[in-house]
């Protein structure tokens, strides 16, 4: 099934990269060319006059007053003459003549329409002088968005002679090379112009000295900030529209991505500042998903693919930082981890949108280049290690206008992004109030609509004891109250479901009251029962506090009824549960007060319905296992805070219960007849349940009366087994590792940690028997 929707989702995203083919036509991402004979009257600061051709003389000059251009990696600016190497000035350090600039001027007021933007208009700023001398070159680079608006760089090249500096510019699988005939030749300045994210070189220049002048090249801004959209035939958008609308129709929860050409940064991913053939693609994609009923996004996408890689080091010394291993040769394996999502949202005109990750399906991207074919922009490769084979992980990112259906928007949204659909979900709520009377209907139309997206989405939450309650539990409460008040009874069984199937966390005492008195406990039995028996997976098979604390809120509310048959079943349900989840010792994520508090929880309910029988029956099974059950602690805690609830509610402690403080009483008086004695010897018990002779060996120096300390000499697995075996047993012993000989020596000491424990427990079993004493009962 999954292979035939992959195959329709491609035969649809063909269908789309058609219609596109068809509707755009490829653009420029760089153009160049010759200049007039203008003498651009340059003066330098802390040089003065340069004639050109340069001669000799103002090359030093220039190198003497200038400084090494450094280059960018990441978050530094560095100075690395492998990389980089020829003097730069600033644009503040340098005068140009009028004639020159207005020249620039008038150049780049063509270059708009030469670059694919047919719209707009470029301005130019002044950014550096550049002096290649013979070695000097620039590595294969990207120049960053230096300036607001900027999108793409101008390079004027002074006519000067020299040999080499080529500048040679790659966009996806295209190069230029850009050889400035004229300007090498002493004749007329020579220009090439790119976007900035292209990918470009100078090549190293082997004699004379290339001088040159680079630009910002800004958009210039329009006079009206709304959006502008070129008029497209009717025909091509609706082609793409049907197209998008067969796609959107056949994959609702995955969306439509058209990948750009170019890269853009947070601050140029607006539809007005796109470059080239994304602005067609743009104005043709926003024009077909209007006619489609869809939403349109523009975000950062991004892929994380890991995979396994042999270098065939394999048995070598060869090191993942190793310089010598060629990525570009290793043997690809199995794949790890594909992770394809968009981020940093932007809505059209860019300003950011509250979207999180949206995760994407390889399917529904639309791309000039496939998706198995972009060049990744970082790559790391670790190689064999200790403990683990090695793996090539590489990260690609691109630019993209995003499209889904508008009814399919907040699925989509709390698919991925739930706590910002919750967030939104609130706010609405909020205004519903205040909503105009006309708007009212649809307004109300369109927050239902989200409230079933987010029952529908409901993420998976499992109950962690050590995790507390965060800020954002008080939303999913809200939400549990709105869904609660409403009369669609599917969307209340939809989240009962997800509550038993993905979320064991949420507090339902306040909703199961609220549906139970509106519709009757009897219309929601079969939900509840699930939710008691829990959902029989690996994650949760106990009865949680969650359930325990609804059931007891829904057995004592007066306003759901009093006790009745539906309840006193669910009642019977949990307690069929409890003693089977609690039956030895309690799961380890559960302390001792939550224990009894559970227990009380229970007690209570059963009390409440007058489940006599299921009372009787629990207090027998808790009287059998006083050791999971301990008397002084979860018995007594939960007898007394019962004894408490009923005096308030001016009932008398039922017939069982009695009987369970006579015989928790009678089990404290013979606990605290006698104190503990001190022991006046070093004998202890023997509390290592271990065969082995080591053990052994411990349990014996243990019962002898007269030696307080010992060594034992063991390997490390042993050493170990011992220790866990001492912390299991607590047994009354110490251990200190001494470092001598071979193998190391274990040297355990004796403790008093059983009379101590003895002692204390004396103290909890008298407080205990001292409250008890205090209860109310007719005996």
């Amino acid at each position: 099934m999954s292979a035939q929707r992959d195959e329709s989702q491609n035969w649809a995203t063909e269908g789309i990269k058609q219609a596109i083919k068809v509707s755009t036509a490829p653009a420029l991402f760089c153009t160049g060319g010759e200049l007039p004979a203008v003498d651009p009257g340059l003066e330098v600061e802390g040089v003065g006059r340069v004639s050109l051709p340069l001669k000799p003389a103002t090359a030093r000059a220039l190198v003497a007053a200038g400084r090494p251009a450094p280059f960018g990696k990441g978050t530094r600016t560095l100075t690395d003459a492998q990389v980089r190497k020829s003097i730069e000035f600033d644009a503040s350090q340098v005068q140009l003549s009028d004639e020159w600039n207005a020249m620039v001027a008038q150049l780049v007021v063509g270059l708009g329409e030469r670059l694919g933007l047919k719209d707009q208009q470029f301005d130019a700023e002044h950014y550096k002088l550049l002096l290649y001398e013979v070695g000097g070159r620039f590595l294969p680079h990207r120049d960053s968005e230096k300036a607001d608006r900027m999108v793409a760089s101008l390079v004027v090249v002074l006519p000067t002679k020299f040999v080499g500096g080529e500048l040679v510019v790659r966009h996806e699988r295209q190069v230029e090379r850009f050889r400035f005939d004229y300007a090498r030749n002493n004749m007329t300045p020579s220009f090439a112009a790119f976007y900035a994210n292209c990918e470009h070189e100078v090549e190293r220049v082997t004699s004379g000295r290339r001088l040159c002048l680079t630009y910002n090249l800004k958009l210039r801004k329009q006079k009206r900030q709304k959006r502008i959209l070129s008029l497209k035939p009717s025909s091509e958008v609706e082609r793409l529209s049907q197209s998008i609308n067969d796609y959107t129709t056949q994959v609702r929860t995955e969306p439509l991505v058209f990948a750009f050409a170019h890269h853009y940064t947070e601050k140029g991913l607006s539809l007005d500042l796109l470059k080239g053939g994304d602005r067609d693609l743009a104005e043709l994609v926003v024009a077909a998903a209007d006619a489609s009923d869809c939403r349109v996004h523009l975000c950062q996408v991004e892929r994380h693919l890991s995979q396994s890689a042999d270098d065939g080091s394999w048995g070598r010394r060869v090191h993942w930082h190793d310089d010598r291993v060629n990525l570009k040769k290793l043997d690809i394996g199995d794949t790890f981890e594909d992770d394809l999502f968009g981020h940093d949202w932007h809505d059209l005109t860019g300003k950011r949108v509250s979207l999180s990750h949206v995760a994407f399906a390889d399917s529904s991207v639309v791309s000039q280049i496939p998706i198995g074919e972009w060049k990744p922009d970082k790559q790391e490769y670790e190689g064999y290690t200790g403990n683990a084979g090695n793996t090539l992980d590489r990260w690609y990112h691109r630019s993209a206008i995003v499209v889904w259906r508008e009814v399919d928007h907040f699925n989509i949204v709390a698919k991925n992004d739930f706590p910002s659909a919750l967030k939104i979900c609130l706010s609405m709520h909020g205004k519903l109030a205040k909503a105009a009377a006309a708007k009212r209907v649809a307004v109300e139309q369109e927050f239902w609509r989200l409230v079933g997206a987010l029952v529908h989405e409901w993420p998976t939450r499992y109950d962690r004891y050590w995790e507390s309650r965060g800020k954002d539990e008080v939303g999913y409460d809200k939400l549990l109250k709105i869904v609660a008040s409403t009369d669609d009874r599917t969307l209340i069984e939809n989240l009962l479901a997800a509550m038993v199937e993905r979320d064991h966390v949420s507090r339902l005492g306040l909703f199961v009251t609220t549906i139970g008195r509106r519709f009757g406990v009897e219309a929601w039995k079969p939900q509840l029962e699930r939710l008691l028996r829990g959902q029989q997976s690996r994650h949760v098979v106990d009865l949680t506090y969650r359930e325990l604390s609804w059931l007891h809120r829904l057995a004592t509310n007066k306003q759901v009824g009093g006790p009745k048959p539906a309840v006193q079943s669910l009642c019977q349900i949990a307690t069929t549960r409890f003693v089977e989840c609690y039956a030895t010792e309690p799961n380890m994520r559960y302390k001792p007060k939550t224990l009894a508090r559970y227990l009380q929880l229970l007690v209570e309910s059963l009390i409440a319905t007058e489940c006599h029988d299921e009372l009787a029956s629990l207090i027998v099974s808790l009287r059998q296992k006083p050791s999971t059950y301990r008397v002084a602690a979860e018995q007594t805690t939960c007898l007394v805070a019962t004894a408490k609830w009923c005096d308030n509610r001016g009932m008398p402690l039922p017939g069982p219960i009695e009987d369970w403080v006579h015989d928790i009483r009678e089990q404290l008086s013979v606990a605290t007849r006698e104190r503990p004695c001190e022991p006046t010897d070093w004998k202890r018990p023997a509390a290592l349940k271990c065969k082995c002779r080591h053990c052994q060996q411990i349990n014996e120096f243990l019962i002898d009366a007269e030696q307080s300390t010992t060594l034992v000499a063991a390997a490390e697995y042993v050493r170990a087994h011992v220790n866990e075996l001492i912390r299991i047993g607590k047994a009354d012993l110490t251990s200190e590792l001494i470092k001598k000989g071979s193998p190391y020596q274990l040297k355990l000491s004796k403790t008093r940690g059983s009379f101590e424990r003895a002692v204390k427990q004396f103290a909890a079993d008298e407080a205990a028997l001292a409250l008890l004493d205090g209860l109310p009962v007719s005996r």
